[in-house]
């Protein structure tokens, strides 16, 4: 049985005067990166690869470095298109926005991209991945909103629970291949 790893990227260093897409890793984002490839090489993951986010290249890197593995960028794993939407400093009201984001997956309410449209991308993406690797373990570093679309779309649980359940940062989802049935709950970093 084949599995592919869904990681969400570690910890970025937050500038609201910059986009989202851009951030990189602060250095305790890095630090994590050495539980992160632990627990990852729990599972020998033979191929990895990232959303094009510096967020997430910076993870796959920091992460290939521990397990030997050479990361390289695919086209499609990016974050929902977060265009023109507000950095949010209070946990209450994004918490809120998210919500409503997976609740109403057809409605453009973060970003240029509905959760549909994100979905069916991200969805895409990683289909031609597993494709061209059908028996291996693949880890894919990506986001956790396309993380959580894509988990909720095969495993019936709700989007929102899976996107709270990946925090704190990183935090990754095993699921077995070729359904994309989760393997456990996700595994969040622990101290």
């Amino acid at each position: 049985m084949s599995v592919l790893l869904l990681v969400k990227h570690s910890i970025p260093e937050i500038d609201p005067s910059i986009p989202a897409r851009d951030w990189r890793l602060s250095s305790e984002g890095k630090r994590r990166c050495v539980w992160l490839a632990r627990e990852l090489a729990k599972f020998k993951p033979e191929f990895l690869c990232s959303s094009i986010e510096r967020k997430a290249r910076e993870t796959a890197e920091a992460v290939g470095t521990h397990l030997g593995l050479a990361s390289q960028c695919c086209d499609g794993l990016h974050e929902n298109d977060r265009t023109d939407f507000p950095y949010i400093d209070d946990p209450a009201e994004l918490e809120e926005r998210f919500r409503a984001f997976f609740e109403n997956p057809w409605r453009r309410l973060i970003g240029r991209e509905t959760a549909n449209d994100a979905l069916a991308r991200f969805n895409r993406a990683l289909s031609d991945i597993v494709a061209t690797r059908p028996s291996e373990t693949i880890c894919v570093v990506a986001h956790g909103t396309v993380i959580s679309l894509f988990i909720a779309r095969y495993n019936a649980v709700p989007a929102f629970e899976v996107w709270d359940s990946l925090s704190p940062l990183p935090a990754y989802i095993a699921v077995r291949l070729p359904g994309y049935e989760c393997a456990g709950p996700a595994k969040a970093f622990a101290a």
